[in-house]
């Protein structure tokens, strides 16, 4: 009698411990592995990173590079949502599967951009002319009682001669001379003084010229270029 009690004792002992056990596989049996890729439908090119979401819980993942993807779901009912910019989100009712690698292909969503209107406006360049032309009076020094100031000028003249006009070893050199050198070169430092309404006197102050000796060109050089 005390050893068959003692055997009744354990058997409830291992009552709790198998139904934990039970109850423990149970609960393993419910996680399955859903494995797949995810394509365009269209080019049945791979989609890459694409949102994938067990709906109405926090539980997802993505697809790598190759458009490949793992996620653990509960056998019970459930679903799971592709979502991807330019492609329209697929929702797939993952618990009537039968396997456990699927193959999901989304389609492409059509984009209809609002109509844009462009008007054209007023050039900025033809507001800044408007502007400089408006204010060439305030601009003009002539129009100040009076002024003076140095300036320095600077006249060169070159030689481009063409390929074809070298017709004997002359020319040729001439062509290579003209090429490297400047044919006049004309430099002056000048004071100019100015007095309203039309008295204007400029001084030559220093002078170079190579090539021509000649004065004239000395105030040819402010002729060019006046202030």
């Amino acid at each position: 009698m005390y050893q068959r009690s003692i055997s009744v004792y354990q058997r409830f002992r291992l009552l709790p411990a198998l139904g934990l056990f039970l109850l423990s596989l149970s609960g393993f049996a419910q996680i399955r592995v859903i494995k797949g890729k995810v394509i365009n439908e269209k080019s049945r090119d791979a989609l890459p990173f694409v949102n994938i979401v067990v709906k109405n819980t926090r539980r997802g993942t993505t697809s790598d590079v190759e458009g490949r993807f793992t996620i653990s779901v509960n056998e019970k009912d459930y679903d799971l949502s592709f979502s991807y910019l330019g492609f329209e989100t697929f929702v797939l009712h993952a618990g009537t599967l039968s396997e456990s690698y699927v193959v999901i292909a989304l389609k492409e969503k059509p984009t209809e951009l609002n109509e844009v209107v462009i008007h054209p406006g007023d050039n900025p360049a033809f507001r800044i002319i408007r502007n400089a032309v408006r204010n060439k009076p305030l601009n003009d020094p002539e129009n100040l009682p009076s002024f003076s100031y140095h300036s320095y000028n600077k006249l060169f003249l070159q030689a481009d001669p063409t390929a074809d006009s070298a017709k004997d070893k002359k020319e040729q050199r001439f062509r290579d001379f003209a090429e490297g050198h400047n044919l006049f070169v004309g430099e002056s430092y000048t004071e100019r003084k100015f007095v309203k309404p039309n008295l204007s006197k400029e001084t030559v102050l220093a002078n170079q010229v190579s090539g021509v000796k000649d004065p004239f060109f000395t105030f040819l050089v402010t002729d060019f270029q006046p202030f």
